[in-house]
């Protein structure tokens, strides 16, 4: 006896445990499976990750890193907040498209758009840091991202 799976466009009779040559249908279906869920998340991606920036301050942005063994294009977007003791927060939404280049950086172009929170967005092989100019009556400064990339699978 078999149950009717559909990934995508393909259906698979898979065998319930214990029926008679279940080990070819079991392995179509989850390298079937495997496929689709690393359109939505695979090797490489990031999901969604906040860190903490600080005033004046250039570093590593935490969790903003790739690895440029296999990682062969990013997607990066995220916001950078800037908080204030007695004015309004400010917001900036960016977005990062880039190519690893085969030789230690990513070639890359940064979008952004809202308020500017003087942070300067930059990568230095696969880890990307950031420069945050000193702006008075700060109390606290992050940043949110996430990124899709696209892998070389024979690297991995």
């Amino acid at each position: 006896m078999t149950k009717k799976l559909t990934v995508g466009s393909e259906s698979f009779d898979y065998p319930v445990t214990g029926g008679p040559n279940y080990g070819e249908p079991a392995t179509n279906w989850a390298d079937a499976i495997t496929d689709a869920v690393a359109e939505f998340f695979g090797p490489g991606d990031i999901k969604t990750t906040e860190s903490v920036l600080l005033d004046g301050t250039s570093a590593d942005i935490s969790g903003l890193l790739f690895d440029t063994s296999f990682v062969q294009r990013i997607e990066v977007t995220g916001i950078i907040t800037r908080k204030f003791n007695s004015s309004p927060t400010d917001v900036e939404a960016f977005t990062i498209v880039g190519s690893y280049n085969g030789v230690g950086d990513f070639d890359i172009i940064i979008e952004f758009s809202g308020d500017d929170t003087e942070v300067i967005i930059d990568v230095t092989g696969g880890q990307f840091n950031y420069v945050a100019a000193t702006v008075a009556d700060t109390s606290e400064m992050s940043i949110k991202f996430k990124a899709q990339t696209i892998i070389d699978k024979d690297a991995i």
